[in-house]
């Protein structure tokens, strides 16, 4: 029988608020959390990540590990590996304890390996710029 490999990429982005650059708001010693605050919409974190926890993770892992133990006496074990981004680990501590068990559980089993992965995925740059923006193409050179 040919070998099968199941890798699993997990990530939730933290979202960013929206029209956060237009507001125009300083910050002079602001602190971790209130610049954290600041940028990211934690309640549409949440949000999103307790519906995927219900809809995706709890499911998903409960089925893995349910293969896991029907052919952990099989010559052949079922193995997955998993690619857990840090943002994930964090929303599980911020959001929904019992999704990081499921996954400690994953580990558990034997049946797991778990990859390194980027921290953050970030498309933040691509971000559309404010509409009134000065143009430098615009700007004349007097020399």
């Amino acid at each position: 029988m040919t070998d099968v490999v199941f890798v699993f990429e997990v990530h939730q982005p933290h979202r960013l608020r929206r029209n956060l650059f237009w507001e125009g708001k300083v910050f002079r010693r602001a602190s971790k959390k209130e610049l954290f605050n600041y940028y990211f919409d934690t309640e549409v974190d949440r949000e999103i990540f307790k519906r995927a926890a219900r809809k995706c993770y709890f499911p998903s892992n409960q089925i893995i590990l349910d293969v896991i133990d029907r052919h952990k006496h099989d010559k052949k074990k079922a193995k997955f590996s998993f690619s857990v981004s840090g943002v994930f680990l964090e929303q599980c501590e911020m959001f929904d304890q019992d999704t990081l068990e499921t996954f400690k559980q994953l580990a558990a089993s034997g049946g797991t390996e778990f990859l390194d992965q980027t921290y953050y995925h970030s498309i933040a740059s691509l971000y559309q710029k404010k509409k009134n923006s000065l143009n430098k193409s615009k700007c004349i050179n007097k020399s």
